[in-house]
């Protein structure tokens, strides 16, 4: 299973935008806001719900743990 970045999740999404004609025709398919989708390929907001579905992925968060002396 691949493992996307943020980034690379943006890249999906700024094809799918060229794909749909616009951001604003992408959006109103995902049905959500084009100022959503601004904000996500602009780094402003992270992909998230509408997105993340529209694409067919989902968040997984990791939290790393690590040992610091004191």
């Amino acid at each position: 299973m691949k493992k996307y970045s943020a980034d690379e999740v943006r890249t999906l999404l700024r094809s799918k935008a060229i794909e749909a004609g616009s951001q604003r025709k992408l959006a109103k398919q995902m049905g959500c806001s084009a100022a959503f989708i601004t904000d996500v390929l602009k780094g402003k907001r992270e992909p998230t719900g509408p997105v993340l579905a529209y694409l067919g992925l989902r968040r997984d968060v990791l939290h790393e743990i690590s040992y610091r002396r004191v």
